[in-house]
C-alpha cells in the first residue's frame, strides 16, 4: 500500500513524491500521493499542502489536513486558527 511504502520511503523518494504532487490536478492522484504522506513530515514544509486542504474534493482535503498534522511551521498553526474562527458560530 502506499503509507507502508511512505513509512519507509527516503527523504529523496518524499521529495519526488512532492514534486509530482504539486503537478497534478486529478484529485484521485492526488489523494494516493497524500496517501505516501500520511504518516510522514515532508523532507520540507510546502504551503501548497494547506491550498490541499482547502481542496473541492472532500477526501483529498482530509488526507491534506492528515499530511499536514505530521509536520511543524508557523503557517500550521495560523492555518489550525483559521479553520477554529471558520468553525465557530
Amino acid at each position: 500500500s502506499f503509507t507502508v511504502w511512505g513509512d519507509t520511503a527516503s527523504e529523496n523518494d518524499l521529495r519526488l513524491i512532492l514534486d509530482h504532487l504539486w503537478q497534478q490536478t486529478n484529485p484521485v492522484v492526488i489523494k494516493n500521493l497524500l496517501q505516501i504522506l500520511r504518516r510522514r513530515a515532508l523532507p520540507c514544509f510546502d504551503p501548497r499542502l494547506i491550498d490541499l486542504c482547502r481542496h473541492p474534493d472532500e477526501l483529498v482535503q482530509c488526507r491534506a489536513i492528515t499530511a499536514l498534522a505530521m509536520n511543524q511551521h508557523p503557517l500550521i498553526r495560523a492555518f489550525a486558527f483559521e479553520r477554529l474562527q471558520d468553525d465557530k458560530p
